[in-house]
């Protein structure tokens, strides 16, 4: 999993890649979450949280899930500093649906790394594809 910032005016544009469509989704996570909270933070110490969200296609699936790490920090009061996807499959019916964990810790912990507030995953530039053999998923977040 691997994750770069685009060049865009204003906001934040983000793109996760891997050689699975679970790490794309978990890179894209990890760069929003490397926008909140600034450098590496140990694992194992945080409140973790089971996360799941449903779409119709693989775009629509990425920006539901990134709003949905934003709507669960919020309900928890704390700020991921790790989010790993485990699984996206496709129902029955043919709708998108996606299990991750994420891991954080309350703000006051992070104190000195907190970084800019992300307000929302937008459809702003969302693509959802293959490039080289490697899945990517990027999309632009409003800050």
């Amino acid at each position: 999993m691997s994750y770069r910032y685009l060049e865009h005016v204003g906001d934040a544009a983000i793109e996760g890649s891997g050689p699975t469509i679970e790490e794309a989704f978990s890179g894209a996570a990890e760069a929003m979450l490397g926008i909140m909270v600034r450098g590496p933070v140990e694992g194992g110490a945080g409140r973790r949280a089971a996360l799941e969200a449903e779409a119709e296609s693989a775009g629509d699936l990425l920006v539901a899930f990134l709003n949905e790490v934003l709507s669960r920090q919020g309900l928890l009061g704390v700020l991921f500093f790790r989010c790993e996807v485990k699984e996206i499959r496709r129902t029955g019916e043919g709708r998108f649906v996606l299990k991750a964990e994420a891991e954080g810790l309350p703000p006051g912990a992070l104190a000195g790394r907190l970084g800019a507030e992300v307000k929302a995953a937008t459809y702003t530039g969302l693509k959802v594809g293959r490039r080289g053999g490697r899945f990517f998923a990027r999309c632009v977040l409003d800050l």
